[in-house]
């Protein structure tokens, strides 16, 4: 009987105690942080420019074109964030700039350039054709309307494909003088020269009487200064960078001959291709601004330019209008016509409707072309 007893309280006793706690769950470990994604290394383009490069700060550079290019790529760092990195290769070191167009087009040299259509006149002539003397009144203009018309017409854009190069920026090279060691102040002072031109440049010194001869600019300046050559027909900017000045005591303004030749800012096709688009558009956002800042680099120039010329006592002379209208009527009659026929030639067959195009183009922008500061006075 006891033993019943102390079992029934055993048990009683053992209901009514405080349950033994289940052990505290043991928390799950904290996800580890997902590994950061390195940020993507930048696409780096080499951009190659036949200039050399412009002086080192404090001094300023005195040529528009330096002065457009270092613009543009810090422009593109700066609008893609980093992304997209533009080396500047001054000095063409690799390769001279009548080799641009099929060294861009190829990999492993240079990405992008500005392409010097003055060399590749029969390799894109229908974009040359923009360049035909006498047709756009400014260099804004004659950017402007071949921009345009590369975007609307598709022939104009087919004909760049096959070097695999890609034009991005269109605009002119600046105003031309005549730096030289004689004196030219008619048209028939032209006679007998022999002078450095290209292209269409050279052709009009023909059609003057000249005698032209083609070659790198960055050369002329021996030939100058051998008086091989009595002097260049240039950009009075190029002619600074160049220091053709050295060896020739004149300069004549041509008034605005209208046939400076485009430098596109052209990139390789698979390089482009590679840009993400959203860098590409950002990269193209430049494209409205980059004609008003090229005026706004010349306005700033010109000043310096001419107090240079000034100071290595050149003499500033100017054709007179009359003879500024003889010149565009001896270039339309004949250049025009030699170069329409000279595509026709080559079996291009949308010469004509390309200039026609462009005649319209320029027509529309003309309202807009800015006007240039006075050339000194004699």
């Amino acid at each position: 009987m006891a033993l019943v007893v102390i079992f029934v309280t055993s048990l009683f006793m053992g209901g009514c105690s405080e349950p033994t706690p289940s052990p505290a769950p043991v928390p799950s470990p904290a996800p580890s942080p997902p590994p950061e994604l390195a940020a993507p290394e930048p696409i780096k383009i080499i951009h190659t420019i036949h200039l050399p490069p412009p002086p080192a700060p404090p001094a300023v550079a005195i040529e528009a074109v330096q002065m457009e290019n270092a613009w543009i790529a810090n422009e593109i760092d700066k609008r893609t964030e980093g992304r997209v990195q533009i080396e500047l290769a001054w000095g063409a070191p690799f390769g001279p700039p009548t080799e641009f167009l099929s060294m861009v087009g190829r990999p492993g040299v240079a990405d992008s350039a500005m392409v010097v259509l003055a060399y590749h006149k029969r390799e894109l002539p229908l974009t040359s054709t923009t360049c035909l003397p006498f047709i756009a009144p400014d260099m804004d203009v004659q950017g402007m309307a071949t921009a345009q018309l590369y975007k609307e017409w598709a022939p104009l854009r087919e004909e760049w494909e096959p070097y695999n190069v890609t034009p991005l920026f269109w605009f002119s090279c600046p105003q031309a003088s005549l730096v030289c060691r004689e004196p030219v102040r008619t048209l028939e002072d032209f006679k007998g020269l022999t002078l450095f031109g290209s292209s269409f440049s050279a052709a009009t010194e023909k059609l003057l009487g000249a005698t032209p001869v083609s070659m790198p600019a960055g050369e002329a300046y021996d030939a100058i200064a051998k008086g091989t050559l009595d002097g260049a027909w240039f950009p009075h900017s190029g002619s600074i960078v160049f220091k053709y000045y050295e060896h020739a005591n004149y300069i004549t303004d041509l008034g605005f001959f209208g046939g400076a030749f485009i430098n596109p800012w052209s990139v390789n096709t698979d390089v482009w291709n590679s840009i993400p688009q959203a860098d590409q558009e950002a990269i193209m956002s430049i494209e409205p601004e980059v004609n008003v800042k090229f005026g706004e680099f010349l306005a700033a120039t010109y000043e310096k330019i001419f107090d240079e010329f000034g100071a290595a006592g050149l003499e500033f002379l100017s054709l007179p209008d009359e003879d500024i209208a003889e010149m565009k009527e001896i270039v339309v009659e004949n250049l025009w016509t030699d170069w329409l026929d000279e595509m026709e030639e080559m079996g291009v067959v949308d010469g004509r409707e390309c200039l026609e195009r462009y005649q319209a183009l320029v027509e529309r922008y003309t309202s807009q072309a800015a006007v240039m500061p006075p050339w000194p006075s004699e």
